[in-house]
């Protein structure tokens, strides 16, 4: 039998970098990567539009797929993973994805609960200050979402500024290390990923 991936997880709050991060892994990684996004796992718009702080809740999220479809991985299964469209809010696809040899499971509700951090070989949180958090949102949010700067500003102050103090803000605790994520994103590879990536090779 083959050798269950090694997981690790990424969270933080909106606008931290937590896709860039996962993103540098994947390329550091010399090895099969998965990154597993929770946000395809979003209920549906209606139900989450009468949630307190909307997508910024936690309960937004479908734990229970998400964690079959992880487990399954988890199991050397190949797996259909919805692909979620921030525009229209909804599933507008599937991706097959095969059992790898690192599972990276990112994204704001990755902690949320136990049964991922169970799972997880390492914990990452994504420490931001937050106006970078919410200039680098509002950037995302106007290239990749449609969306105007009001709109983006709008929804920070709204919903995930007090949803991250609310139900995020403790995150860190639960880690096992903290990126302080406050340059400006760039092409170099942080150190700590060159440190997982070591210690991955060391015992995989």
């Amino acid at each position: 039998m083959n050798k269950p991936p090694f997981v690790i997880g990424i969270s933080g709050a909106v606008g931290s970098g937590k896709s860039w991060f996962a993103n540098k892994l994947r390329e550091a990684i010399h090895d099969t990567v998965c990154i597993f996004t929770l946000d395809s796992y979003s209920k549906d718009k209606e139900y989450v539009d009468t949630l307190e702080f909307r997508y910024d809740n936690p309960d937004a999220i479908n734990y229970d797929d998400a964690f079959s479809d992880i487990s399954k991985l988890l199991r050397g299964e190949i797996v259909n993973i919805p692909v979620y469209d921030y525009m229209s809010h909804a599933v507008v696809s599937e991706e097959t994805f095969k059992s790898p040899a690192v599972l990276i499971l990112e994204g704001l509700y990755a902690f949320s609960d136990q049964r991922f951090l169970d799972i997880m070989d390492v914990k990452i949180w994504i420490e931001v200050d937050e106006g970078t958090c919410l200039r680098r949102r509002i950037n995302r949010d106007i290239t990749e979402r449609g969306e105007t700067r009001e709109d983006s500003i709008a929804r920070h102050k709204n919903d995930s500024e007090p949803a991250y103090r609310k139900y995020y803000v403790k995150g860190s605790i639960l880690s096992d290390c903290v990126y302080y994520n406050h340059q400006e994103l760039s092409n170099d590879n942080p150190i700590l990923v060159d440190l997982i990536r070591t210690y991955y090779e060391q015992i995989k």
